[in-house]
């Protein structure tokens, strides 16, 4: 099946990547890296610390919110619009699956979570 769109090209070798790597340990990497930078090489006070990784925590998280929006729509086009195990094939020689989209859904909840906790340690850091 030719791709003519270069954004599916990349979603493919996107998703030939080891799972792991691209939803799990880079998605959580980058908050730690940024929490390390902003505290030790910056010398930022803990207010702004939170503050800011919070930002760096949402911001990943939607990035793999619509990554995972992408990857659904990806197998709706490719599967015909059906949920049905018939249609899977043609979606899955291409590297997409009926639950390639829960991981970084999951990924993406978990990091709003990470960045609302980091707001509410900031107000309760204001009060104290």
């Amino acid at each position: 099946m030719f791709l003519h769109n270069r954004g599916l090209a990349v979603d493919r070798a996107v998703l030939r990547l080891n799972p792991l790597i691209v939803y799990v340990i880079i998605p959580f990497l980058l908050p730690l890296l940024s929490m390390c930078i902003l505290r030790w090489k910056l010398e930022y006070a803990w207010a702004e610390l939170f503050v800011l990784n919070a930002l760096v925590s949402a911001f990943t998280g939607l990035v793999m919110w619509l990554h995972s929006e992408r990857v659904a729509n990806m197998f709706l086009q490719y599967s015909g619009h059906s949920y049905g195990k018939a249609n899977e094939g043609a979606a899955a020689l291409l590297g997409v699956h009926r639950i390639s989209p829960v991981l970084p859904a999951c990924v993406s909840l978990f990091l709003m979570l990470i960045s609302f906790w980091h707001v509410v340690v900031m107000i309760l850091l204001a009060v104290m």
